[in-house]
């Protein structure tokens, strides 16, 4: 006969692959969350207001459970916050897997602002609400631009030891090359050049979410140039530094990328140095589960590859799933060779990938 303590794995194993079939069955065939719902009861959703630093943050508690564990989860650039109803959507179908979730507001990617500000924020919370003696796990998800501020705060001696894992979907791993993506659409894999098809250049907005980082006698002509474009007029009227900038911002050439980012001001050079993940993943600690989509038209799929390299013995798990854009489900191409080669292939993956998120 089994003793309770060696069936309790093998319980956990089997309700951890029920749910993730059902999980994944939700997420890749329906647009509503009918099948979830029908077997796992609605979370606790808790608005918590963090006085200390003005703050607000919602708490999902799962329903006549005990957790399975702690998670923070940091929103990605998107001006709803912990409100973005794609947020809520799936924090509620993790939540209802046993998920305890903490999702505060993190104002910098809010606002689209490049600056590590925010990581005291989460630094912060992990240590009030995440941070304890007891045996449960606890760790931080975090998708698209928000995985910069989870690998930031995760490699801070404060938390290091303290966080057990880190999942990233859709994240980056050097700033320069997502500027060279943004603005040009190109990216280099296995040493080979490669464009990105079929899509606007989104710098723009990056610009204007960050004039900061241009001198403030200059940011009415800046705000000019956003408006009305890099006339020959407005672009004279400002430093070289700053003409650099905003050049490197409306170009979309791949080399004259280079030549214009080697002469932005060096504080500009900092700042994006300072939210380059790169910088940081020797003092990561954690598990690192490591998921992208193939293509991604905001962070290509290398920026994965490089964070894979540079965490080495950290990886657990390396994803790539190609029904997915960027961070939502979008299947193409329905032919019978593509579902057959592409999209049940990558529903197994996708199935093992949340089997490993439930026995954490």
């Amino acid at each position: 006969m089994f003793s309770a303590i060696a069936t309790l794995p093998i319980i956990k194993a089997v309700n951890a692959a029920f749910l993730s079939l059902i999980f994944c069955i939700n997420i890749i065939f329906f647009d509503d969350d009918r099948l979830i719902k029908a077997v796992t009861p609605a979370p606790v959703r808790e608005d918590v207001y963090i006085a200390e630093r003005n703050l607000l943050m919602d708490i999902y508690t799962p329903k006549d459970k005990k957790p399975r564990t702690k998670m923070l989860v940091i929103h990605g650039a998107t001006e709803f916050g912990k409100q973005d109803a794609r947020l809520i959507w799936i924090c509620d179908l993790l939540a209802r897997l046993g998920f305890k979730l903490y999702v505060p507001n993190v104002r910098e990617l809010m606002q689209w602002n490049m600056d590590t500000t925010g990581v005291d924020d989460i630094i912060y919370i992990y240590k009030r609400y995440l941070s304890s003696k007891d045996k449960i796990k606890k760790g931080m998800l975090s998708y698209s631009v928000g995985c910069t501020a989870m690998f930031i705060a995760a490699s801070d001696d404060e938390i290091s030891s303290d966080v057990d894992y880190l999942i990233s979907f859709g994240g980056y791993y050097d700033t320069k090359n997502i500027l060279l993506f943004m603005t040009t659409r190109y990216y280099k894999e296995d040493g080979e050049w490669k464009k990105y098809p079929n899509e606007k250049a989104i710098s723009e907005i990056f610009l204007e979410r960050n004039i900061y980082m241009v001198k403030e006698e200059e940011r009415e002509t800046v705000y000019k140039i956003i408006e009305e474009g890099p006339k020959e007029e407005l672009m004279n009227k400002l430093s070289e530094e700053t003409k650099s900038l905003v050049g490197m911002m409306h170009n979309r050439d791949k080399d004259n990328f280079y030549l214009l980012y080697d002469k932005i001001s060096p504080s500009a050079k900092d700042t994006f140095e300072s939210i380059s993940p790169k910088n940081y993943l020797n003092k990561i600690k954690s598990d690192c589960y490591i998921a992208h989509s193939v293509p991604d038209f905001v962070i290509p799929h290398t920026e994965s590859d490089l964070l894979v390299r540079d965490l080495g013995n950290n990886v657990k798990g390396y994803y790539k799933f190609r029904f997915f854009r960027h961070v939502e489900r979008k299947f193409q191409d329905m032919t019978f060779k593509k579902v057959f080669c592409v999209y049940i292939p990558d529903a197994i993956k996708f199935y093992i990938f949340i089997y490993k998120m439930l026995m954490l």
